[in-house]
Order: structure tokens, then C-alpha cells, then sequence
């Protein structure tokens, strides 16, 4: 996370399957520093003073607070104040290739796609 602070891109392993089928359990994800405006949709990397997350931003409050949820998560998170989102995720990378995810359509088709997943959870071995 310090290399956000300072305005550099940073790679970081992914612990857990609540973003699935994005970003799955042991990849490696690519972070960027915030942009100026951060969209519902965007996949986020955020604090809540322990740990580090990246989940898909659901609500932005007026004050740059967002709110945000796992895809396969069954509740939404605790609103994180605007100092609390550190980054926005801007790439996967799966079996040795990197996969953009900063784009607009892969932000708005998982905002859609999350719903789906969530209700097929534990229909589906293996999940």
C-alpha cells in the first residue's frame, strides 16, 4: 500500500474466493492509485484498518465514502471512508497472463453478473 500512497502501481496475492469469477483464490492482482473519480462498478482495494480487500464498489456517498461487497458475498460491506480506498484493481493475472479489469463493460456486467452468482452459491459443487 505504500506504493499507492506515493502514486505507484503495486501487485498484490489474493486470499479468498468472494470475487469470483473476476478474481479467484491465490491470483495476482494489479493496483493502481485512485483515479480522480472512483465509479460504481470499479473493483476497489480498501481498508478497514487490519485487513485489505478489494470488492466491487456499490454506492458512493457524497463524501467519497463508498460501499462495496464481495461478488459471492452475501452482504454488503461497512461504508469506508474515502481514505480507507486505497486503489482501484486495474488487471488479474491467471495462469502466467494478464486480464484488464479497469474496463467500464467488465465493471458494469459484474455489478449485474454478482446478483446471479450469489443465488447459484452452493448449487454448484465445489463452490
Amino acid at each position: 500500500t505504500e506504493a499507492l500512497r506515493k502514486g505507484q502501481t503495486t501487485e498484490l496475492w489474493v486470499n479468498g474466493p468472494c470475487m469470483w469469477p473476476w478474481v479467484r483464490n491465490s491470483n495476482r492482482i494489479r493496483v493502481a492509485p485512485l483515479p480522480e473519480r472512483v465509479c460504481r462498478g470499479a473493483i476497489v482495494l480498501a481498508t478497514d484498518g487490519e485487513h485489505l480487500y478489494a470488492h466491487r464498489v456499490l454506492r458512493i456517498g457524497d463524501d467519497g465514502a463508498v460501499q462495496t461487497r464481495g461478488d459471492l458475498s452475501q452482504t454488503d460491506d461497512l461504508w469506508r471512508s474515502a481514505e480507507q480506498v486505497l486503489g482501484h484493481v486495474i488487471g488479474v493475472r491467471r495462469r502466467g497472463v494478464w486480464w484488464p479489469l479497469g474496463w467500464r463493460v467488465v465493471e458494469l456486467f459484474g455489478l449485474g453478473l454478482a446478483p446471479v452468482l450469489r443465488r447459484c452459491r452452493g448449487c454448484i459443487p465445489g463452490w
